[in-house]
């Protein structure tokens, strides 16, 4: 993988050539969270709740981090992330860490695309 801001190496199109030895190109990576093994949460789930607890939680997070980085890398993928394994959710791993927000007594809210209200899932 070639630092930011340098050439990476590989082929490059014909087209695409010119008289400098070193071609810039895409680098590719994802954005947003990848899916959480099953034994780690619930697969499909908005904010499920972890399967694990204490050490063996930390340790889950680990082997799915891996698992996640590891399948990035097997890709192809320039730049690799951490897929999110480690958060429940990307929002509510932000809120809880905030003082002042309440993310266990949710209120009701409206989904304003499909008219319909429904309870936010609590945190666990």
């Amino acid at each position: 993988m070639a630092p930011y801001g340098q050439a990476a190496s590989g082929p490059v199109h014909p087209r695409m050539k010119t008289d400098k030895a070193i071609q810039q190109r895409v680098r590719a990576t994802i954005v947003g969270s990848l899916p959480k093994p099953g034994w780690l949460a619930q697969p499909g789930d908005l904010f499920p709740p972890w399967r694990l607890e204490g050490a063996a939680l930390e340790e889950g997070k680990e082997d799915a981090l891996r698992l996640c980085v590891a399948a990035q890398e097997q890709a192809g993928l320039d730049v690799v992330t951490d897929g999110e394994q480690c958060r429940r959710h990307y929002i509510w791993g932000f809120f809880e860490g905030l003082e002042g927000i309440d993310t266990v007594n949710l209120a009701m809210r409206r989904n304003a695309a499909s008219a319909i209200t429904r309870r936010l899932p609590p945190p666990a």
